[in-house]
């Protein structure tokens, strides 16, 4: 998964979780955090085969490529469980 990060004027917060929500390959839009400046930080997890889709649709609004930051956020993903043993109590199983 990759964080797309967009640091946006107050006027523009609508708009913008607006169309990345509106955007399948993005989830977890958040209103983040405000800066100094008066800039809003808007943050969404975006499919790493897809996040230019987000990226475009940003662009379409007016945001500049220089207040947008895409990085890939390490994770574990959700998967089989897999029975380990316990060292002194030997085999168990996930359930026990």
């Amino acid at each position: 998964m990759l964080r797309l990060d967009a640091l946006v004027g107050e006027d523009q917060i609508d708009q913008v979780e607006a169309a990345l929500g509106d955007v399948d390959v993005v989830r977890h839009v958040v209103r983040a955090a405000a800066t100094a400046g008066g800039l809003v930080q808007i943050s969404a997890e975006a499919a790493p085969d897809r996040a230019d889709v987000a990226i475009d649709r940003l662009a379409e609004l007016g945001i500049a490529s220089e207040d947008l930051t895409l990085r890939r956020v390490p994770g574990t993903q959700p998967g089989p469980v897999a029975a380990v043993p316990h060292p002194a109590r030997g085999p168990c199983s996930p359930t026990t």
